[in-house]
């Protein structure tokens, strides 16, 4: 069992020697395994510049202080678990790669803070798909005050967007409309 970690320590030391640090690998490392979770999932993370570079930057500090046996408490992983859960199981995915390819142990409250950047990255992505929607449609029986009310609602949701009403004999106006959402 000693084996495969002594030679998982070697790998990391010849890693190391040949550009004295372990960075250039992690970035590659980091990208494969995102490319491997858009694809899985469907997602845009690999398309994110700034996603990215943040996650790398923490990534390489995080694994130089769990080889010095330093971690941090997270008073929001267990939050970030509840709410997020498929970005959790995200980051706990690559925490496993981390473990196999860069031989660290990393703490439920480092998973945590790893998860935050996949979190962060998928508001951005739905912040942006909220704003991709110019055109809104909304039908009610009659168009009138309940469908007014929703108006007011919707637009406080959506602020860019240009938001009408149409009752359902109003088909015509509707499809002229051509709104991104009914």
């Amino acid at each position: 069992k000693l084996l495969p970690h002594l030679k998982e320590d070697i790998q990391m030391e010849k890693r190391r020697k040949k550009d004295g640090n372990f960075t250039n690998y992690l970035k590659e490392d980091i990208e494969e395994f995102i490319k491997q979770i858009d694809e899985k999932y469907d997602t845009k993370f690999l398309e994110d510049e700034d996603f990215k570079k943040m996650l790398l930057t923490h990534v390489s500090l995080l694994i130089d202080r769990l080889h010095n046996k330093i971690s941090y408490q997270n008073p929001l992983a267990n939050e970030l678990n509840i709410t997020y859960p498929m970005m959790f199981n995200i980051a706990l995915q690559f925490c496993s790669m981390l473990h196999e390819k860069y031989n660290v142990e990393v703490t439920f409250d480092e998973i945590g803070f790893v998860a935050m950047h996949f979190a962060s990255h998928m508001e951005k992505e739905k912040q942006g798909k909220l704003l991709s929607y110019n055109r809104i449609g909304i039908v009610c029986s009659s168009g009138g005050g309940s469908a007014y009310m929703i108006k007011i609602q919707i637009e406080s949701l959506f602020p860019q967007a240009e938001v009408q009403t149409f009752s359902f004999l109003q088909q015509d106006e509707l499809k002229t409309f051509q709104p991104d959402l009914i």
